[in-house]
């Protein structure tokens, strides 16, 4: 009885044992997971080369209370023994000192030495350059409207407020579209400029008569506080068969930033193909007024201005100290051509000769209508379809014309030629890359016209 009450005892005695020992596996099990689970859902530990983390970070320049640029980054690593921080998803805005900019430089990551303000972005980088009123997208031709550069490698410090890069560089804006080498940027003069071998392609437009344009230099400058952009050369610009080069090109942009005036300075020369011959001229000043629409308003070639024609027929000569040419309206067409300051002019036809010498000549041009243009649309018509509908000297002159038999000479107070249907017109000899032409004067036109008034000439050789 008693061994058996024992074995009983003994049996419970081992389930509660066991029972005590499974709830205390338990509480460990559940302990366990519990703090594997905490282990996982803690932050992860700080290596021990990084002193802090942040979630945001951005630091600003003022000046006179007003906020020059923002840098920020969507998180910042602070490392020990370093004086650098790791920054990522960096975007730096400027707004320039008037508060007239909204300029944004983003990239996926930069390293920032705060002892220094040295902030530097190893990968790619994109630089979105617009006004402060401008929205995206916005599109108005204006070269310095909106302008996006795409580099990589760029430097940008806190305390200058200078961005510079070395690496090649693509740019993009409303009228084009170009590339480089190395460009600065700074924030204080909102100078933007691409240091070497620029290229450029500008669209096709009316503007342009509908053909594209390339245009090539040393270095880009687009100074937005002085509104002008300077393409230093050699510049060279080319439009199908012609070519305008000179040592500087600047442009001139209005309040709306719509280019008003463009200025070709330091030898510059226009080569041009046309029909069977080859033109070419050289000023000491060509500029350009525009209509902010992007038309020519008007055309001035200054300085010891010379113009050639090579034609089967020989080589014709054009000289003049000013030229100036007001342009049809909405047409970018030669409405009428002025020259002063020793004007000469020579024709060379077979063996003959003709020179026409003065100090003050204005010539009117026609624009005919091409065929094919439906009635009541606008007119269509290019430089090449314009002739010279009349001629007239505003100072005294003097026509020479030799042949092989003789020579003719003419002086006169004036002398007026008016062009008859189909009469003959010389060929253009200033490029459509400058938006203008100088023409060679009809001179046989006016020494037939210069008989009518043979009243008024003096005829002091004549052989």
């Amino acid at each position: 009885m008693r061994n058996r009450e024992a074995a009983r005892y003994a049996r419970w005695s081992a389930i509660a044992a066991g029972l005590i020992a499974a709830v205390v596996v338990g509480v460990y099990a559940e302990r366990s997971f519990q703090a594997a689970r905490a282990r996982h859902e803690a932050p992860k530990a700080v290596p021990t080369t990084v002193q802090q983390k942040s979630a945001q970070f951005s630091f600003s320049k003022e000046e006179q209370n007003r906020r020059i640029f923002t840098v920020r980054a969507s998180q910042a690593t602070q490392y020990k023994d370093q004086d650098r921080a790791l920054l990522e998803d960096v975007w730096i805005t400027v707004y320039g000192r008037d508060g007239s900019r909204n300029d944004n430089i983003h990239t996926r990551e930069c390293s920032y030495e705060p002892r220094t303000g040295d902030v530097h972005c190893a990968g790619d980088v994109r630089i979105d350059l617009q006004n402060a009123n401008s929205g995206a997208g916005t599109q108005t031709g204006a070269v310095g409207d909106h302008l996006e550069i795409e580099t990589s490698d760029l430097s940008f410090n806190r305390d200058t407020g200078e961005a510079s890069t070395p690496a090649a560089v693509e740019f993009r804006f409303p009228a084009g579209q170009g590339r480089g080498v190395g460009v600065t940027y700074s924030t204080n003069d909102s100078t933007v400029r691409v240091e070497h071998s620029v290229q450029f392609d500008l669209n096709a437009s009316a503007q342009t008569g509908g053909a594209p344009a390339t245009a090539s230099g040393s270095s880009l400058e687009i100074r937005r506080n002085d509104r002008t952009v300077v393409l230093d050369g050699p510049a060279i610009v080319k439009s199908g068969a012609r070519e305008l080069s000179a040592d500087k090109i600047m442009v001139e942009l209005d309040t709306d930033l719509h280019a008003r005036r463009v200025v070709a300075e330091g030898h510059p020369q226009i080569h041009a193909e046309e029909g069977h011959g080859k033109v070419a001229i050289t000023a000491d000043h060509f500029e350009a007024l525009l209509t902010p629409a992007g038309w020519i308003d008007r055309v001035i070639a200054d300085g010891n201005i010379a113009g050639t024609q090579q034609t089967p027929a020989g080589t014709n000569h054009f000289s003049a100290g000013r030229v100036e040419f007001s342009m049809i309206p909405a047409r970018n067409l030669i409405n009428e051509m002025t020259a002063t300051g020793g004007v000469t002019a020579d024709l060379h036809q077979g063996g003959d000769t003709h020179a026409l010498k003065t100090d003050a000549l204005r010539v009117k041009f026609s624009t005919p209508q091409i065929a094919g243009t439906p009635p009541g649309q606008p007119v269509k018509s290019s430089m090449e379809t314009q002739r010279v509908e009349s001629a007239e000297t505003l100072a005294p002159a003097t026509i020479e014309s030799r042949t092989a038999k003789d020579t003719t000479i003419l002086q006169a107070k004036k002398f007026v030629a008016e062009s008859a249907a189909g009469g003959r017109c010389l060929r253009p000899i200033f490029s459509r890359a400058a938006s203008c032409c100088l023409w060679q004067f009809a001179i046989q036109s006016l020494r037939a016209r210069a008989f009518r008034h043979s009243q008024r000439a003096e005829f002091p050789s004549m052989t």
